[in-house]
């Protein structure tokens, strides 16, 4: 019993002290974005980054797989 108690108030600390940092940060004005009515979201230039560099490695593995291995990509039947 000791150690489920042990657990749970580790979990349950671990848990505000996740919500305590995030909200620190929102409250501090760095991360957070503030949402407005029926308009598209703010990007950040981080998350504009990111999606460039996963769309640009989205294209080179199927331009890549298209060109080493066209069958497997482009099925041109039985």
């Amino acid at each position: 019993m000791s150690n489920f108690l042990t657990g749970y108030f580790i979990a349950h600390y671990t848990v505000l002290s996740r919500f305590n940092c995030i909200y620190d940060d929102m409250r501090a004005g760095d991360s957070h974005i503030v949402a407005q009515y029926r308009q598209l979201p703010q990007l950040t230039k981080r998350q504009k980054f990111r999606s460039e560099l996963l769309s640009g490695f989205m294209w080179f593995w199927i331009l890549w797989h298209c060109w080493h291995d066209s069958d497997a990509v482009l099925i041109s039947g039985p």
